[in-house]
């Protein structure tokens, strides 16, 4: 027993010995400019998001309500449409972006919005694959049934209507 107590505090006392190390190093911060989104882009930041103007995407699988804000949506190179994405938990709390996807399964985020309106650049340009399960599989819905069709990018007009009515897939069967 008296073994094992000492084991314990010695282990206790190399982890706190490491902290310390790690916590003496100068690390500085990385600065990122709140002023300017990321180059990469051809969107410029929209206003915030207005209740008036939200398009509810109807969801299974999830407690959240997920808005595309109809009049953030663009279209750009590269089969790419911008939209504000609004996600509403069950408790109310909401996390607002500014996004693009591409028609290729891919997508990123330029900006977070703040409560007061503003928005955050985003501190990474990742392209990220839009996947098929998880928290967030309304990305691969939005590819799939609303902003895409084989890989080719609707016009803002049949986007809207297929926020609306819950998706296209289930209309178009695929040719043979």
């Amino acid at each position: 027993m008296k073994l094992q107590s000492l084991t314990r505090r010695l282990l206790a006392g190399l982890c706190v010995l490491a902290s310390a190390a790690v916590l003496a190093q100068d690390l500085q911060a990385p600065k990122y400019d709140e002023d300017e989104l990321k180059p990469d882009t051809d969107f410029p930041l929209p206003p915030p998001p207005k209740k008036t103007d939200l398009l509810r995407y109807p969801m299974t699988g999830t407690n959240n309500e997920v808005y595309i804000d109809g009049t953030s949506l663009k279209t750009g190179a590269n089969q790419s449409v911008a939209y504000t994405l609004l996600v509403r938990s069950p408790s109310g709390a909401e996390n607002v972006t500014f996004e693009v996807m591409r028609c290729g399964g891919d997508r990123h985020v330029l900006a977070y919005g703040r409560h007061d309106g503003t928005w955050s650049p985003a501190r990474t340009s990742d392209w990220l694959p839009v996947r098929t399960a998880g928290a967030n599989s309304y990305y691969f819905e939005f590819w799939r049934d609303v902003f895409c069709r084989d890989n080719v990018l609707l016009p803002v007009s049949d986007i809207r209507a297929n926020i609306n009515r819950g998706g296209s897939y289930q209309e178009y069967t695929v040719p043979n």
